[in-house]
């Protein structure tokens, strides 16, 4: 993107909306490989690292349900 530097052809306010737009799955990204630990992989095999993935995926659900419904 640093390379799209024509601002009549790339405004910035639509960058602005994009990066906006994409918070949200940034921070679950994060959530997932820091809190989770979703890097720390159990195995090598490509099947191992689905079931980390995904388990860890489920588990944040799981997670956002029950802390939803303990909020006043």
């Amino acid at each position: 993107m640093t390379r799209l530097r024509d601002e009549t052809l790339h405004p910035t306010a639509d960058f602005k909306e994009l990066y906006r737009l994409r918070w949200g799955i940034e921070t679950f990204f994060g959530l997932l490989k820091t809190r989770l630990g979703l890097e720390n992989f159990t195995g090598k095999s490509a099947e191992s690292v689905y079931q980390d993935f995904y388990s860890t995926v489920y588990l944040t659900g799981v997670e956002s349900i029950l802390t939803e419904s303990s909020q006043p």
